[in-house]
C-alpha cells in the first residue's frame, strides 16, 4: 500500500492566496509601478526623444 502524502497546515492557504496575489501584483502594483516610471519622463508618440522632467517635481515640492 503506497504511503498518503500528508499536507502542511499552511499549505491549503498558500495555494489560494498565490493566484489572488499574482493576479493583484499583475494588474494593479506594476501599473502603478510603471505609471509612476513614466511620470518623470516626457514622451510624444510621434518623436523618438525622451527627456527627463523629475526636476519638476522637486521643484514642485520646494515650493
Amino acid at each position: 500500500m503506497k504511503k498518503a502524502y500528508k499536507v502542511k497546515n499552511g499549505a491549503p492557504y498558500v495555494i489560494m492566496v498565490l493566484p489572488a496575489l499574482l493576479v493583484f501584483v499583475t494588474f494593479f502594483i506594476l501599473p502603478l509601478i510603471f505609471t509612476a516610471k513614466y511620470s518623470f519622463y516626457s514622451w510624444t508618440n510621434f518623436s523618438q526623444e525622451i527627456t527627463f522632467n523629475g526636476c519638476y517635481y522637486s521643484q514642485s515640492i520646494r515650493a
